[in-house]
């Protein structure tokens, strides 16, 4: 998991609001989302190509 995933956690974690999580949507889209999804891909990728 990218360490900006991470520091964003650690942030949610101290604030679960619904204002703080409207004012945090962009970042986490960019920084846990997408690389969420990029991994999925992947691992859907190379489990594709195992079989």
């Amino acid at each position: 998991m990218p360490l900006a995933a991470i520091d964003f956690y650690e942030d949610l974690e101290r604030d679960n609001s619904r204002e703080w999580w409207q004012a945090q949507w962009a970042r986490y889209t960019d920084d846990v989302r997408a690389p969420v999804t990029i991994f999925s891909i992947e691992l859907e990728a190379l489990a594709m190509h195992a079989e």
